[in-house]
């Protein structure tokens, strides 16, 4: 069915249900997990 899947997350928990939901989906279709992490403009400027 899928042989790559893309996965924006980012640090909220909505993040986590979804990193959830897409594993579970690339298990059942054996397709490759890709995660790409996504900050906020907050994140970026407590990081400097």
């Amino acid at each position: 069915m899928f042989q790559r899947i893309l996965v924006a997350l980012d640090s909220s928990e909505f993040g986590e249900y979804v990193f959830e939901e897409a594993l579970s989906l690339a298990l059942a279709t054996r397709a490759s997990l890709m995660l790409l992490h996504v900050l906020s403009d907050t994140e970026v400027e407590d990081s400097r």
